[in-house]
């Protein structure tokens, strides 16, 4: 038997977990029939284990219904939680309407017993793993990595095993854990682990350390720890009360948030922080503070040791993400929920939008997002942001429409669910209906991620290192609620240590109903001799940079793994003293993929970039089909076009541009890639050769390619 709590107070319901399992099993066999297309389609057994192949995820990111990871946190049951029930799950937004087929739907991809208590999430998209932290709450037992255990689950063969053990404190809990448990209680957002999140290169996994309270840093594949940050407040007057807690990756920048707790000074109303930094701590900056003195339900207090009945909201700042535009969506979530079994919700989702008077400032909004789903203020503080959509999935509460029961009464069972918002004005919209239930077995949700590649967006900072680059002005139309446009604007070349901004990619912004065209990829790869050397002494070479950034774009294409059906296809195409078609198009991804490790080998001397533009153009024409109307041709080069014989009275480059002016006016779309320092490219004739300025990327990091290439695979399916 399991005893849940009730939303009208603190009455328990028992429901026998036996008719509970025949009833959902019985509806899975109803509705897996009904529609196949569900979850359970796809699910490979393997044992106890359950997986989602990468081709799977991918393909729902295009469909802009994405799949997400959510951890749960199961209740103990008289002291004991059964092994076999969720740690982490994956869902989506489908469209049914009754709770159960909502719990159908999800798949119970971690195991309690393979990971415990978990709040913070990151997927690792190039290798299609996902990491687990552990945390401290009350009556939920860590797993087998202990206090500081992070677990990674391969998506592909649902396998799970402890990454690392980080030293985060002592484990707190009683022997048994179990329903006296509540002396642990105090050490909630102050031991175990808080949120984790990855490079956008999945080259280093961050985690904060809430014992320490500071950001530890790993690498992956290996695990082998790094360094550890300290957070951004550690040198003010209030340090002795800063909790750290949520985490953001972007472009770059680790964001982390802070709260000044005010538990040792007991000042009324803590205060909110979020701070940014290089990936070993360097440029720390405050970029926003607010206070939680705003009209909140219930209203925010200070920190306290033990739980106090005046006191049912202490904040943590509890994730980070970003919008298209660089906005952030801070989710803020309710400290006591992990204190207390009959507390509930409380917590809040912000906005924090650029400030346009100071650089690399936000403006925090209180009251932006119409989260009173299930009483006002009903989120728990995970969240997980969407951009080519621009709707954030937020953990929180619902009314559970069972036993006849309506919302808005104290009959109404309480019941965990994710929730859809749209980040341009608030209110509930998912891809489907907006809101997945999670049934009203739980007592808890925490951290969620986007299981999908990361996308490239604006976001201007001053930086000494080498990045994505701006090549032409662009301004972002703000919502009639944001008060300022965003615009990246041209800059001059010069060298890498002057200002950089961040090249704005505008991926699928707005909504539109289409059936999706097959598209004809072309990859067109410099392999001339310079492409074996870094950009910077050290660095990492252009030539596996650009291999495997054509490996992972590929896996974001509709292709199959014997090229069968109605698919996407691509060509790949390389360039040196000549030109030549490594593989005609085709729809095999195997195929694809062998092409791109064997052009690897074909390097020699020489940019003929005319005949790289010819040779696509030839490739294009000679496999075209009535029925693909969408061409893509992307073009990539480290160096200078050279050996490009030109009439008397022109020049190379001219000559050049014939060549792509011929591509585009067939009706294929180019985008052009300058890898290297603005000294070893030409900017002004790679932009030229593109369909559009904005279709030009300059690429002084090679590590940044995968990105490009991922955010140019999120432009190809764009409403046209």
């Amino acid at each position: 038997m399991y005893c849940r709590k009730l939303v009208g107070g603190s009455r328990l319901m028992a429901i026998s977990m036996g008719a509970l399992a025949a009833g959902i099993l019985a509806l899975a066999r109803v509705h897996s029939a009904a529609a196949p297309q569900t979850i359970q389609a796809f699910v490979r057994q393997a044992s106890t284990q359950e997986a989602i192949p990468a081709d799977i995820l991918r393909s729902a990111c295009t469909d802009k219904n994405p799949y997400l990871s959510i951890a749960i946190q199961y209740p103990a049951d008289n002291g004991e939680i059964n092994d076999q029930e969720e740690s982490v799950s994956v869902l989506r937004d489908t469209a049914s309407e009754e709770y159960m087929d909502d719990v159908v739907d999800r798949l119970k991809i971690v195991r309690h017993g393979q990971a415990g208590a978990a709040y913070g999430l990151a997927y690792d998209w190039k290798r299609n793993q996902l990491y687990s932290g552990a945390y401290h709450l009350i009556q939920r037992p860590y797993g087998p990595g202990g206090v500081g255990g992070i677990y990674r689950t391969d998506l592909d063969s649902g396998q799970t095993n402890v990454f690392v053990r980080l030293n985060a404190g002592s484990n707190r809990h009683r022997p048994h854990g179990g329903l006296y448990d509540y002396e642990s209680a105090q050490w909630v957002g102050k031991t175990s682990l808080g949120d984790i999140d990855i490079s956008g290169d999945a080259s280093a996994l961050f985690a904060v350390n809430l014992e320490s309270r500071s950001i530890d840093v790993m690498s992956i594949p290996d695990g082998n720890i790094l360094r550890s940050i300290p957070h951004g407040a550690v040198a003010e007057p209030w340090a002795g009360d800063a909790r750290p807690m949520g985490l953001g990756y972007r472009n770059g920048w680790l964001y982390h948030g802070v709260v000044d707790s005010r538990e040792i000074s007991q000042v009324t109303f803590p205060k909110g922080y979020i701070y940014r930094s290089r990936d070993d701590g360097s440029e720390m900056t405050l970029v926003s503070e607010f206070s939680f003195n705003y009209d909140h339900q219930p209203p925010w207090s200070n920190w306290h040791k033990v739980l106090d009945p005046r006191s049912s909201a202490q904040p943590m700042i509890s994730d980070i993400d970003f919008r298209e535009n660089g906005d952030l969506v801070i989710g803020i979530r309710n400290r006591v929920i992990d204190m207390h079994e009959m507390i509930v919700a409380g917590g809040d989702l912000l906005i924090a939008r650029r400030d346009g008077s100071q650089e690399g400032r936000y403006v925090v909004s209180t009251d932006f997002y119409q989260d009173g789903t299930y009483r006002r203020d009903g989120i728990i503080g995970g969240l997980a942001v969407f951009p080519p959509a621009d709707w954030v999935a937020a953990a929180g509460l619902a009314y559970w429409p069972g036993g006849g029961r309506t919302p808005n009464t104290k009959e109404a069972f309480q019941a965990d669910a994710t929730w859809w918002f749209d980040n341009k004005d608030g209110t509930v919209r998912g891809p489907n209906n907006g809101i997945e239930w999670l049934i009203s077995d739980f007592s808890g949700e925490g951290d969620m991620e986007v299981l999908c590649p990361p996308a490239v967006a604006a976001s201007p900072s001053p930086s000494a290192t080498p990045s994505v680059r701006a090549t032409a002005s662009v301004t972002i139309t703000p919502h009639p609620s944001e008060t300022t446009a965003v615009t990246s604007t041209s800059i001059p070349t010069a060298t890498p240590t002057t200002s950089v901004f961040r090249a704005y990619l505008p991926l699928s912004s707005r909504t539109c109903q289409q059936s999706r065209v097959p598209v004809d990829v072309t990859l067109v790869i410099d392999r001339s001799s310079s492409m074996l050397r870094p950009v910077a002494e050290g660095g990492q070479q252009k030539n596996q940079s650009a291999l495997d950034a054509a490996t992972h774009f590929i896996r974001l294409l509709n292709l199959s793994p014997g090229g069968t059906g109605s698919r996407d296809r691509v060509a790949v195409i390389g360039f040196n003293e000549t030109a030549w078609t490594e593989l005609a198009l085709t729809s095999g991804r195997t195929s694809v993929e062998a092409a791109i490790v064997r052009i690897g080998t074909r390097t020699a001397e020489g940019t003929r970039l005319d005949l790289a533009f010819r040779q696509a153009r030839s490739e294009i024409q000679s496999a075209r089909e009535p029925s693909r109307t969408r061409r893509v041709a992307i073009i990539l080069t480290d160096g200078l076009p050279n050996h490009v014989p030109f009439p008397p009275g022109s020049s190379q480059e001219e000559v050049v541009m014939g060549a792509a002016a011929l591509l585009k006016a067939d009706g294929v779309k180019v985008y052009s890639i300058g890898l290297g320092l603005p000294a070893d490219i030409d900017a002004v004739l790679l932009r030229g050769v593109a369909s559009s300025p904005e279709q030009y990327f300059e690429v002084p990091d090679p590590a940044t390619l995968i990105e490009i290439y991922a955010a140019i695979a999120a432009r190809i399916d764009e409403c046209p």
